[in-house]
């Protein structure tokens, strides 16, 4: 655990966590590419700071096609 200098909690301590992120992509053509990002993969629900908003598990797909 560490604490977070200057954010008003005191030295109040983060707890551990292990977070994995990951991405995977394909080119379809020339022009067009498929990619998938993968954000949290072991769904450990957290809070990166002690005062920061809670972070799940996220997927997010793009395509990109270039003209």
């Amino acid at each position: 655990p560490f604490a977070i200098p200057g954010s008003g909690i005191g030295g109040e301590p983060v707890g551990s966590y292990v977070v994995v992120n990951a991405f995977a992509a394909y080119r379809l053509s020339e022009m067009a590419s498929v990619r998938i990002d993968a954000f949290n993969l072991t769904n450990n629900i957290h809070h990166e700071f002690s005062l920061g908003e809670e972070i799940p598990f996220e997927a997010n797909v793009s395509l990109q096609i270039t003209l």
